[in-house]
């Protein structure tokens, strides 16, 4: 492959990746104005090591199930995004915990959405090395977008959270985070982008083949 050659498939391959999957990510956490953290869970975790074994036990906990907030259809669009802190594992990976949002104006349910919380790897499995003990050995932090949704009445809303059966995730913080006037993904650059990262993986393609001895 001759470096020019090389450089341009690069360069289509950082560009599609920027258009692509990171304005959707940008787009979906950060678009629009701030308007409000509703604090959902919290709790103290105490951490002891016994022979070797670091093992964390919940102390204080606190769950708000349900929130006020005023809205009114200037805020259109409205977009709902989970941020969590958790204690990662450093042996069991890959765990979830499972949750439902729903909004309601009064009796009436306006819409219900679940989400989920996926552990991500930890660093040990990242690295390839086996974990030497049983420990919560690093606090991360993820952000999960739950909803976005348009309301057509101003008034007071309530939302509730609900933490379904599956809870796997040693979770000491949620917040959901409310958010005005967000910008809905622009589908020509969602498609530009895809489809410079396609093409750069296909000249790589092209290139390993016709870099291989007949």
């Amino acid at each position: 492959m001759k470096i020019k050659s090389k450089y341009a498939i690069a360069l289509l391959l950082v560009v599609g990746v920027i258009v692509g999957p990171g304005y959707l990510i940008y787009n979906s956490k950060f678009s629009g104005k701030h308007v409000k953290n509703l604090e959902v869970y919290s709790q103290d975790l105490l951490t002891t090591n016994t022979g070797g074994v670091r093992l964390s036990q919940s102390l204080n906990e606190s769950f708000q199930k349900r929130h006020l907030l005023k809205l009114d259809p200037s805020m259109n669009p409205i977009r709902l995004i989970a941020r969590f802190r958790y204690h990662q594992n450093s042996v069991f990976n890959h765990r979830c915990s499972e949750y439902k949002a729903i909004l309601y104006l009064g009796d009436k349910e306006v819409f219900s959405k679940g989400f989920t919380l996926i552990e991500s790897k930890s660093k040990s499995e990242d690295s390839k090395q086996k974990p030497t003990s049983l420990s919560f050995e690093r606090k991360t932090r993820s952000t999960k977008p739950v909803h976005t949704f348009s309301i057509y009445e101003p008034g007071t809303y309530e939302i509730e959270l609900e933490r379904k059966r599956k809870q796997e995730v040693s979770v000491t913080n949620m917040a959901i985070e409310v958010r005005r006037n967000v910008d809905k993904p622009n589908m020509l650059i969602l498609v530009s982008g895809f489809s410079l990262l396609l093409l750069g993986v296909l000249l790589i393609f092209i290139n390993h083949r016709a870099a291989r001895p007949q």
